[in-house]
Parts: structure tokens; C-alpha cells; sequence
């Protein structure tokens, strides 16, 4: 996992630091806290998106509403039903126009689909994130506690130099966000995703720079987790090293990664249905959702159109000429009846 945690200044790194093998215990891990989990989960951003996009779909319901019945129509009325159809999927009366009823349905669609996939990953991350009992029974296998290992004599620049020579293919595997180094962490942690963390500005700012990157390993008793990280200029050395090496733990990395290739070694037939059905939330998935919402918008739109020019054409009396002249026309094609003489 490579991380920058630099936010004034994101490109001004110190020198290099060369020593032997550093070695110093992890702390205690702790439980992440619950507004630390809304915080991550819960994104101010997202949730403007979302309430704006409800207020447009307010907004077109009420107008449409108007052109049914503006009588009877009230605004509040509207907004309630959009929230009802938002959180349930369902209305208090039909609409009667065929283009409202378009739009009820692909908003259903779109809602019933971010229920079932966006909260079912939300009661996930809330009710599996508690690594305390994991880390401790890990501990007691381990018998002691954790130890960081720090080398310096690794290949520094290894996995930024694979991504810069091999672009194309690594952007495909690899994430990448303008966010700090925390917010990676906390995110990761809560929402249990494996993947490197990379800044873009980083790649497109110093493409071959091969004095960015620094190593350290955790060491267990059956294994060592090699992790990358960023030093700041004019940071004290071994204050870096024990905070991220705190977060690390404290948020359950380490389990999390003894967990994932534990379970790697084990054979599919063995796991639980509950884990061979479980679908990673993605961007995929909303994409997909607002793709069928916007497909009915725009289906909705035209049959709104279309009835409105049907509307003009019957009031000036366009339509029941053209019925009349089809009926003549019909009448017409139909062969003559012979009256029989009685």
C-alpha cells in the first residue's frame, strides 16, 4: 500500500535515511469509533449528490403533476412521495399519465437497487469492523507482541518504477485518488478493500523519482507484511514510523491481512456461502444504477412530450379529423353490402 500523507506541500520528501534494522513494539490496538465510521461512511459529498438529485426528481414529478391535475397538486404531496418511493418503493395512488408511471417505475428500479446493494455493504462495515477480539486471540497465537521491522536495504523504488514502466496495465489494478494518507486508511479499514493507494499528482509530478519510497515489514509468527510509506521533509524519523505503524494496528491491518491469506489457503468447497456470494461495492454498481435511472428519464421524457403535442393537436381539433378520415377511408376499403329483395 503506497501512501502520502502530505497536504500543505505534497511533493517536498527529505533525504534519504540509511541504518541498520530498527526494531520497536507495536502498541495495544483500540476499536475504531463510531463517529470515526460515519465520518468515512457517511461522506458529506455523497450525500449532497444525493439530495440534489432527489430535489430534480421532486422537482420534474411536481411539474408533471401540474400538467395532470394543477387543482389538486401539492408540493408536499410530491416531496413525500418521492421519499416514500425512495426508502420503500412505493406511492400512495398511481399516477394516471403514462409518462409519470415511466418515471415511478425506473425511480423504483434505481432505489430498490442502491437499498440492496449500497446498505447491505453499510450494515457490513458497521457490524464487522471490530478487530480488538481478532488482534488480541493473534497476539495470544503469536505469544508476543507485534514487532516492525524496518530495512533499509531493500529495493526502494520498486513498485513506483512498475508502475511508471508499465502504466497501461498497472492504472487497471491500481486506485487512484487525491486523498491523504489517513483517509486512505480509515477507508480501507472500514470497508475491509484490498488495493495500492497511489497519488496521481505523485506519478504525473516525479515519473522516475526512485527516492520516494520507504519500506518497513510486520512480523508475526507466521509471517511478514512488507509495507510502503512516504516520509515527510523535516519530520523526525522514528515518529513517522510509530504513528503510521499505530494506525496500522490500531485499524487492523494486520489481521485483516493474516485473515485474507489465511483464507486464500483454503480450499472453495470449504467456505461458508456467505462469503462465496459476497459482492464488493463498487462504482460499478452505481454507475449501473444511474444508467437505468437516467434510461427511464429519458423515456419518460419523451412519452411526456409526445402526450403534451397529443393534447395540442386534440384541442384544435387535428385528432378527430384525422379519426374522421380514417373512419371515411375504412369505409371506403370496405366492400359494398347487397340488400336482398324481399
Amino acid at each position: 500500500m503506497m501512501m502520502n500523507d502530505t497536504i500543505t506541500t505534497p511533493f517536498d520528501f527529505g533525504p534519504l535515511l540509511y541504518s541498520d534494522d530498527l526494531r520497536f513494539t507495536a502498541p495495544t490496538p483500540k476499536k475504531l469509533k463510531s463517529y470515526r465510521k460515519l465520518f468515512v461512511v457517511f461522506k458529506v459529498e455523497l450525500w449532497k449528490k444525493i439530495f440534489t438529485a432527489m430535489g430534480v426528481v421532486m422537482v420534474i414529478f411536481y411539474i408533471l403533476k401540474l400538467c395532470e391535475d394543477s387543482d389538486k397538486t401539492s408540493l408536499f404531496a410530491v416531496m413525500f412521495d418521492v421519499f416514500r418511493v425512495s426508502i420503500c418503493s412505493s406511492v400512495n395512488i398511481l399516477p394516471k399519465r403514462t409518462s409519470l408511471r415511466i418515471l415511478l417505475i425506473f425511480f423504483s428500479l434505481f432505489s430498490l437497487n442502491i437499498d440492496s446493494v449500497y446498505l447491505s455493504k453499510l450494515s457490513n462495515i458497521f457490524a464487522f469492523t471490530n478487530y480488538d477480539i481478532n488482534v488480541k486471540n493473534l497476539e495470544a497465537a503469536d505469544n508476543k507482541q507485534l514487532k516492525f521491522v524496518v530495512n533499509w536495504q531493500v529495493e526502494r523504488c520498486y513498485l513506483l518504477m512498475y508502475v511508471t514502466r508499465n502504466a497501461p496495465g498497472a492504472k487497471k489494478r491500481l486506485f487512484f485518488e487525491r486523498k491523504s494518507q489517513s483517509y486512505f486508511l480509515n477507508h480501507t479499514a472500514l470497508a475491509k478493500e484490498n488495493g495500492t493507494v497511489l497519488f496521481t499528482s505523485l506519478l504525473d509530478a516525479h515519473p522516475s523519482e526512485n527516492a520516494l519510497l520507504d519500506h518497513f515489514h510486520v512480523m508475526t509468527a507466521y509471517m511478514t507484511f512488507f509495507v510502503t510509506f512516504y516520509l515527510r521533509k523535516n519530520h523526525p524519523f522514528n515518529e513517522a514510523i510509530t504513528f503510521w505503524a499505530e494506525e496500522i494496528v490500531e485499524k487492523g491491518f494486520v489481521v485483516k491481512w493474516f485473515d485474507d491469506i489465511r483464507r486464500s489457503n483454503r480450499r472453495n468447497e470449504i467456505l461458508p456461502e456467505e462469503e462465496e456470494k459476497l459482492i464488493v461495492l463498487k462504482l460499478a454498481h452505481f454507475e449501473e444504477s444511474f444508467r437505468i435511472l437516467i434510461g427511464g428519464y429519458g423515456l419518460g421524457f419523451v412519452t411526456f412530450l409526445l402526450e403534451f403535442v397529443f393534447k395540442k393537436l386534440e384541442m384544435i381539433g387535428f385528432v378527430q379529423s384525422v379519426k374522421d378520415n380514417i373512419i371515411f377511408l375504412l369505409g371506403l376499403l370496405k366492400p359494398p353490402t347487397l340488400q336482398e329483395n324481399k
